[in-house]
């Protein structure tokens, strides 16, 4: 499954080395079913790659320890990629580029695992109070469409 998205044998092959090596390469089938981008994809793997080494480097043995690097991998991420004269956006970008494709592995390879997912509450309630039930009702939306998250400290609308 790698070797759709990295030519060269031997990267291949040093990513099936890793210690998470099999596990990444599960997550990959994961995102090739859910019709993620090559570019993700090899996006991902990368960062899954500095996230092995960080663990490697502090000594963890089992993946049930893996949830309590995560955030020091991520702090860690944001102090080397995104210097304070980055914009908020452009911070938030490179929040999620280490924090989705570390805790997606983790809710594959850790029983029990979950992302925690802050949501917000529905836009335009106090505004406009039909808003929602007029695109479902009316406009033939489906539920699921109008769902609300905030993901990386920003809000996400899918309508």
């Amino acid at each position: 499954m790698l070797e759709r998205y990295f030519q060269k044998p031997v990267t291949v092959d040093r990513i099936r080395a890793l210690w998470l090596g099999p596990q990444i390469e599960l997550y990959v089938g994961w995102l090739e079913a859910r019709l993620a981008s090559s570019a993700s994809v090899v996006r991902h793997v990368s960062t899954l790659r500095h996230f092995n080494q960080f663990v490697c480097t502090r000594g963890v043995t089992a993946c049930e320890q893996l949830p309590t690097h995560v955030q020091p991998f991520i702090d860690e991420w944001m102090r080397a990629k995104a210097p304070s004269r980055l914009s908020k956006a452009a911070r938030g970008t490179v929040l999620a580029n280490a924090q989705v494709p570390v805790q997606q592995l983790l809710e594959l390879i850790v029983p029990g695992y979950a992302r925690v997912r802050h949501r917000v509450a529905t836009p335009f309630m106090s505004n406009v109070p039909g808003f929602f039930p007029f695109l479902r009702e009316e406009r033939g939306l489906r539920p699921q469409t109008c769902v609300c998250e905030r993901l990386s400290g920003s809000a996400v609308f899918w309508l």
